[in-house]
């Protein structure tokens, strides 16, 4: 029996005492319908849009793991480098009231200094990574087909 693509079909199912109408779609076998289908799947993924999303999540993700690693290594260093010209500033006879104000524009410059610095380096290893993730991406998409 034969019925056009999106008709239904009832067919009752009987199994003891209970009685359950299930509605059936048929669906043809109709080869070019399948082959538009696939053709419509295979534009949609080689497309790259979903390869540049992915390749810049994965950049944004390395590029912050990137800072994080930066920033462990930079706090003692920076902490080191901040204790020594706070201590040098003292040897040199500063008053107490002047070394904590030039201690305190020191921080400043330091943090600002190790922030802009981590920024660039966060935003290189994020560009770098999004596009080598991209080219990898579409490289395996196009391998696949």
């Amino acid at each position: 029996m034969q019925l056009e693509h999106g008709k239904q079909r009832r067919r009752r199912i009987c199994t003891g005492n209970n009685r359950a109408i299930i509605n059936i779609s048929v669906i043809p076998n109709n080869y070019e319908q399948k082959e538009n289908m696939e053709q419509a799947q295979v534009t949609s993924a080689s497309s790259g849009w979903p390869a540049l999303y992915a390749s810049v999540l994965l950049g944004a993700v390395f590029g912050l793991l990137s800072m994080v690693a930066a920033l462990a290594v930079a706090v003692p260093a920076t902490l080191v480098i901040w204790i020594s010209v706070v201590v040098l500033l003292a040897f040199f006879g500063k008053p107490r009231r002047a070394l904590v104000i030039e201690g305190r524009k020191i921080t400043r410059e330091i943090l600002g200094f190790v922030f802009k610095i981590l920024l660039k380096e966060g935003n290189v290893v994020a560009a770098v990574c999004a596009v080598l993730g991209y080219f990898a991406l579409v490289r395996r998409n196009y391998e696949g087909d």
